[in-house]
């Protein structure tokens, strides 16, 4: 891979580089943590006030030496870097929307990190296939991505490049069909035909997987919802957002939006991209409030979206729209698809 290359030192020792790619569709988060002499507890909030990331390492002691000097870091080569000098892995939870830094108890994960994505291997089984009767080894992957990043669809198995044993190559068997990950994680299996029987480490795993994502979620905010007419915002990268008359049908408040692309990647009848899209009311107190009912349809590069709201006071537990409230529509800037590459090294075999 090539691109930038970042130096990071660590007590005076220079760490192993890290690539990053001259023209990174997504670019990873960089962290920078000058902390010599820091405890984990220090290393953390510095890394937080960065990444606006809360790291859960409740389970270990905040004091622990964790002097670290992060000199622009890719946030997921940062985050090994520290549960490597705090003897801790690094977990996700919450289908990727949480991550917490627990005790080391085994063996280092074994993990390649892409820009703002990380490939880590998850298990490794080996069993016999009583309808081909052959024996096979099924590699568990699980690729997470930074929070901020919404993914719409990745490719369910990864195109592989390279897979060797220390006792010959094996077969590896993976399809190309693309699937919503549902979160900011996704865990699939690489199936592997004809490993040696002294085989006792796939030395080598390496491929990629393609992505299709928004490097970020676009805010538009609508500070009058009464206006007779259109209300359209300044673009954002190239996006368009036009509120347009606000109208009352049949016991509710209908907030139609329109938004406009420049360009987005050719997806298929039964894919959607709009998962992330949300609209909130703001009522004169700053209390948010999100609709009882949506329409999405997609329409090419323009979407034409309607929010409803209940027109009487409390209904359904949600107030009246008057006059002094404002909105906000979340929509992803343009998306974009590329490959996200890892290489994973020195797998045990079972």
């Amino acid at each position: 891979m090539s691109g930038l290359r970042i130096a990071t030192i660590l007590l005076g020792v220079a760490l192993p580089t890290f690539a990053i790619r001259a023209a990174d569709p997504i670019p990873p988060t960089i962290v920078k943590v000058n902390r010599p002499k820091g405890t984990l507890g220090e290393v953390l909030k510095d890394f937080t006030a960065q990444t606006g990331i809360v790291v859960d390492a409740s389970t270990l002691e905040p004091t622990t030496p964790c002097d670290l000097d992060l000199n622009g870091t890719p946030l997921w080569n940062a985050l090994e870097l520290i549960a490597e000098k705090a003897k801790a892995r690094i977990v996700i939870e919450q289908n990727g929307r949480g991550i917490s830094l627990v005790k080391q108890t085994g063996p280092k994960a074994i993990s390649s990190v892409d820009g703002a994505f990380r490939v880590v291997v998850k298990q490794v089984n080996k069993k016999l296939d009583f309808e081909s009767w052959k024996v096979v080894t099924d590699v568990t992957l699980d690729i997470h991505w930074e929070p901020r990043i919404p993914v719409f669809r990745i490719e369910s198995q990864p195109t592989i490049s390279t897979v060797t044993t220390d006792a010959g190559d094996p077969k590896a068997t993976t399809s190309r069909a693309k699937t919503p990950p549902g979160g900011k994680t996704y865990t699939t299996t690489v199936r592997l035909e004809g490993i040696p029987k002294p085989a006792n480490a796939i030395t080598e795993l390496s491929g990629q997987f393609l992505v299709t994502a928004a490097p970020r979620m676009l805010r538009f905010d609508f500070p009058d919802l009464m206006n007779p007419k259109a209300l359209a915002l300044p673009e954002q990268s190239g996006v368009k957002a036009t509120l347009k008359p606000v109208q009352k049908f049949d016991g509710y408040w209908e907030f139609p939006v329109e938004v406009n692309y420049p360009a987005l990647p050719e997806f298929e009848s039964f894919e959607s991209w709009v998962s992330e899209n949300r609209w909130q009311l703001i009522d004169p107190n700053g209390r948010t409030h999100e609709p009882v009912d949506f329409d999405i349809p997609e329409q090419g590069l323009r979407l034409s979206t309607v929010y409803r709201f209940p027109a009487e006071p409390a209904k359904n537990g949600v107030p009246a729209v008057r006059k002094g409230w404002s909105a906000v529509y979340y929509t992803p800037a343009p998306l974009v698809e590329f490959s996200v590459k890892f290489r994973l090294k020195d797998i045990p075999l079972p």
